[in-house]
C-alpha cells in the first residue's frame, strides 16, 4: 500500500522534504495550546500574536475534515478544550514522587571531578537552526572547576 505522507510544519524539516502535502501552521506565539509540564501538569497559554493570518494546526485539520464531508465541530481552541473536557480524556497524569530517596552527592577523590550541567536554551536546536542573529545571542557554554 502507497505512503502519503501529510506534514503540519512551521518550517522546512526532513520530514517536510518527504512530504506529499505540507501545509503550514502558525508558531505558538500565533495560536493558543496546552503544554504539558514536567511533572505532567497541563499548562495552557493564549495566543501571544493575534491576527497575524498564521492558521494554528486545529484550523486546519478541522478545514480539513470539512472539506472531506466530516463535522469536527472543533473550530477554535475554545470548542478543542470543551471537547477533551467532555469527552473526560486525560494525556497525562501528575507524577508523584520518586519512591527512592535521592542518591548521595559524589565525593570525587584527588583527580577526578564532578559534571554538573543544564541546557543553555540556545543552542544547535532544531528551532534555532538557520537563524545567525538570534544564535548570536547565545552565551558561550563554560566550565568551572575550583582548585
Amino acid at each position: 500500500m502507497p505512503q502519503f505522507v501529510v506534514s503540519l510544519e512551521i518550517r522546512r524539516s526532513e520530514i517536510s522534504d518527504r512530504a506529499d502535502v505540507v501545509f503550514p501552521v502558525a508558531p505558538v506565539v500565533e495560536k493558543s495550546g496546552t503544554f504539558i509540564d514536567w511533572e505532567g501538569r497541563e499548562r495552557p497559554f493564549p495566543t501571544a500574536l493575534p491576527d497575524t493570518g498564521a492558521l494554528s494546526d486545529l484550523r486546519i485539520l478541522d478545514a480539513l475534515a470539512e472539506t472531506m464531508g466530516l463535522r469536527l465541530g472543533l473550530p477554535d481552541i475554545a470548542a478543542a478544550r470543551a471537547e477533551l473536557v467532555a469527552l473526560g480524556q486525560r494525556r497525562s497524569t501528575i507524577l508523584e514522587h520518586p519512591a527512592a530517596p535521592p542518591g548521595e552527592t559524589p565525593k570525587p577523590v584527588l583527580g577526578e571531578a564532578v559534571l554538573s550541567t543544564w541546557r543553555m536554551l540556545l543552542d544547535a536546536g532544531r528551532m534555532q537552526d538557520g537563524e545567525p542573529h538570534l544564535a548570536g545571542t547565545a552565551r558561550a557554554p563554560v566550565a568551572r572547576c575550583p582548585p
